[in-house]
Formats: structure tokens, sequence, C-alpha cells
């Protein structure tokens, strides 16, 4: 790997090219966006919870989840940054009259469609 890793570097090292430790260069490593990245897909977090109760060096951490990870790229499935779950959140939270808490549980129970309703219900009231 180049001196300029690059975090997304770093996983496809893990994952896609199983890249020995021996040959990454650790400079720009971070334990903690490599996590959250990873965690970022829902079926990877209890694989994530396992790696956070321990304190490992870098070497040791991207070991555990080169050898853990499937030989695959990884997708985030997140998208609480994205203006669209902003505004779906906020269509929600105003139809049932709820808090953060609450909105997150109905955005992960309702379908698509029925977000799209709210969303069309909210904005025209």
């Amino acid at each position: 790997m180049s001196k300029n890793n690059k975090i997304f570097d770093f996983i496809d090292a893990m994952t896609i090219k199983k890249t020995p430790v021996e040959e990454v260069d650790f400079s720009g490593y971070s334990q903690f966006i490599i996590d959250k990245l990873i965690g970022s897909s829902e079926i990877f977090i209890p694989i994530v919870h396992k790696i956070n109760i321990r304190k490992l060096s870098n070497e040791h951490h991207y070991q555990f989840y080169k050898s853990i990870l499937p030989k695959r790229k990884i997708y985030s499935t997140s998208i609480k940054s994205d203006a669209a779950y902003l505004r779906s959140f906020s269509a929600v939270s105003k139809y049932y009259e709820c808090g953060t808490r609450d909105t997150e549980i109905h955005l992960k129970r309702l379908k698509l469609v029925e977000i799209d309703r709210i969303i069309s219900i909210v904005e025209q009231s």
C-alpha cells in the first residue's frame, strides 16, 4: 500500500485483497473510523462490538478483521447523513408527534412507500 493510505484502502486490504499484516503501512490507520464504517453494515455490528471491548494495537485490530470478515466488498447501509434521511426523519417526527428515539423506531418499522406517503402528507399541511 502507498504512503498516502486512505481508510477505504485499509478496508479493501482486510476484505477484498486479504493483504498480510506485514505488508501494510499503518500510517493513517484509525481504529475508530474503521469500526464505524464496518459497523454501519448491520450484519457486522456484533463483530465491531466484540473488537471494541478490547484494547488492541493497530496490527492486531487489522488482523482480527482480516481473519473474520468475508473476502468481498463491504457496503455501508447507514443513511443517517443523507439529506433524504433527514427529510424522512423530520416528516415522521411531525406526523407522529414524537421524539428522536420513537422516530427512529418508526423509521425502522415503516416501509419506504409508507414513509413517502407521510412525507407528502406533512409537506401538504
